[in-house]
């Protein structure tokens, strides 16, 4: 995963966002010691290169070990095209920006390319 510059300014308007708390865990280690354990994932399914010629998906998969649906795909959401592959999914505030009490975890962002 990329890294943005040592130099770049802070996207919060001039100050380190590490400096409160926002979303998020500073690094994956503190999200696995700290964080609440995820009842659901979104995971992106592609069939580029496969052959298949369907649409992609994102699958909602179930991680509540008290479900009777868990380790199961409970939705599929398909994209609009066949052709278009599912890219660089994530939240709209990621967990760089865990420091930052603006930063909302609102929207999960799905880009695709033709």
């Amino acid at each position: 995963m990329a890294r943005a510059a040592v130099d770049a300014p802070p996207a919060n308007g001039g100050t380190c966002c590490h400096a409160t708390k926002g979303p998020g865990y500073a690094m994956s280690l503190e999200t696995i010691e700290k964080g609440p354990r995820e009842k659901l994932v979104y995971v992106t399914c592609v069939y580029n290169g496969t052959g298949i010629n369907k649409l992609d998906y994102l699958a909602t998969m179930d991680l509540d070990p008290d479900s009777p649906t868990y380790s199961q795909v409970i939705h599929r959401l398909p994209i609009t095209h066949i052709g278009d592959e599912l890219h660089h999914s994530g939240w709209n505030s990621c967990s760089s920006c865990h420091g930052d009490p603006s930063a909302k975890r609102r929207f999960l962002i799905l880009p695709s390319l033709l």
